[in-house]
């Protein structure tokens, strides 16, 4: 469930910061990662906005899940499991400090997306009761939205390729 979570919440990112996805692509750095020049003002903004919108805790609540995973990769090795499970749990604050990472990357990529005063606002915006209900709301409010999306995208599916068909059939074509 918390995959999903960490998932939707990276969706509804993608949702509510469309222009990253407009973007031409930046150049890249040798580790892979876009580079994009974004001014400290900015930047300082920009980290706000992921601390206030909520997409920073997706980072803490992902760390769990990499842990089962790991865990999980080991699951035939019964002898060891105490000392998995003790290791896992030494190490999540350990790994907790990469959190930061994130924040930076989310932070470059939503300060490339917006201006400085779009920042302000959304800063505004998070840090408003309203805002502090949307990100209080949004994990219920997504989990909503996954049990209707796969059978809505099955059912959605199914509507497309029968229409499909129905069209190429009248251009003389059996799919």
């Amino acid at each position: 469930m918390k995959i999903r979570s960490f998932a939707a919440a990276l969706a509804l990112v993608g949702l509510t910061a469309g222009p990253l996805l407009a973007q031409a692509p930046a150049p890249v750095a040798p580790a892979g990662v876009p580079v994009t020049a974004v001014s400290e003002p900015v930047l300082r903004l920009a980290r706000e906005v992921v601390e206030g919108s909520g997409l920073a805790k997706t980072f803490d609540a992902a760390l769990p899940d990499i842990a089962l995973r790991i865990r999980q990769n080991f699951a035939n090795r019964p002898e060891i499991a105490r000392d998995m499970d003790d290791t896992l749990v030494a190490l999540l604050p350990e790994v907790r400090t990469r959190r930061g990472e994130m924040i930076e990357r989310s932070a470059r990529a939503i300060g490339s997306a917006f201006t400085e005063p779009e920042l302000r606002d959304l800063v505004t915006f998070f840090n408003s009761p309203t805002g502090k209900k949307y990100v209080g709301a949004q994990q219920g409010l997504l989990n909503q939205v996954f049990q209707f999306l796969e059978p809505w995208m099955q059912q959605t599916s199914e509507f497309f390729l029968t229409r499909f068909r129905e069209e190429m059939r009248k251009k003389g074509h059996t799919v």
